[in-house]
């Protein structure tokens, strides 16, 4: 769809700038719906009247500010708007966060298996050697579109009750209020990633396309750490921001930048 761009040359107003604002106006007002493709450099050219330095000064505004996604030889297309996940609470952040977008949360079981754990989740679920965990892989979805994969590692103790439930839910839910575990907390490291070609099927990307990886560990009240997950999070669709209160006499760091 091509809509004619106003530009004032006799305007102070830089040129790129006032081309970057047309557009940022027609999305904003649903001309161009997320998901659309927008006009080609050639087409804004055409129709505005400007250079290609200049219109590609005004996609890129565009791009950083998140409203258009550039792909190489498909084209530019408005972005999907980015659910918000406060960074500061991970553990859960689900269907309370799908739910709080206003968005419909489901989901579709991928695996469910029991087998003896593997020494690294040994290690993080303070087990012994010979011990059982349970395995659960579910696709988390917002209104149909596919957004995260949740691989989860449970001590035996609790894997054995969920083997028993319908795991289309909260898994924290149930385990609160069905079985009276008391959660208290988690350890949560994020890290920015490129998706492999099993996630990108899984989760209905393109090829190299950005991910954020959390490796959570949940304790109980009791101190005993009961999962061990690796959650893959589809970097187009979820930002995670942070809040720090500089009021407080001591200010607690959720998350640490760590320089590798």
């Amino acid at each position: 769809m091509s809509i004619k761009m106003k530009i004032d040359t006799n305007s102070p107003i830089p040129l790129y700038y006032q081309l970057s604002e047309s557009l940022r106006e027609k999305i904003i007002m649903n001309l161009y719906k997320p998901g659309d493709l927008i006009p080609s450099e050639s087409e804004l050219i055409r129709d505005s009247g400007l250079s290609r330095g200049t219109v590609r000064q005004a996609l890129q505004i565009l791009t950083q500010e998140g409203l258009v996604e550039r792909h190489p030889g498909r084209g530019t297309f408005v972005s999907y708007p980015k659910i918000e996940q406060n960074a500061n609470r991970v553990m859960g952040f689900y269907t309370n966060t799908i739910l709080e977008s206003g968005k419909v949360p489901s989901t579709e079981i991928i695996e469910i298996k029991e087998f003896s754990a593997p020494k690294l989740i040994r290690s993080k679920l303070q087990l012994s050697e010979g011990e059982s965990i349970v395995f659960i892989k579910r696709l988390r979805k917002s209104d149909d579109i596919h957004l995260a994969i949740e691989s989860s590692y449970f001590i035996s103790e609790v894997g054995q009750k969920l083997l028993k439930e319908d795991l289309l839910g909260s898994i924290y839910e149930i385990l609160q209020k069905k079985y009276d575990y008391i959660i208290q907390r988690s350890e949560n490291t994020i890290e920015a990633s490129v998706a492999d070609s099993e996630t990108e099927n899984i989760l209905d990307i393109e090829t190299n396309s950005l991910i954020f990886v959390i490796h959570r560990l949940v304790y109980f009240s009791s101190g005993k750490p009961f999962e061990y997950s690796e959650d893959i999070i589809r970097a187009d669709r979820i930002r995670f921001s942070i809040e720090d209160n500089y009021q407080d006499d001591k200010i607690k760091l959720k998350f640490k930048p760590t320089l590798l």
